[in-house]
């Protein structure tokens, strides 16, 4: 039971910090091209 609690809880903390991550990563890269199209 104790074993089966944490891992329940990790999946989805792992899945929105990847998510979160992607929409950051995303986001630089984006306004950096941006700025490159702009200059």
């Amino acid at each position: 039971m104790r074993v089966d609690l944490p891992q329940i809880q990790v999946n989805p903390l792992t899945r929105n910090t990847r998510f979160c991550g992607a929409i950051v990563l995303g986001s630089l890269l984006y306004r950096n091209v941006l700025t490159v199209k702009r200059t």
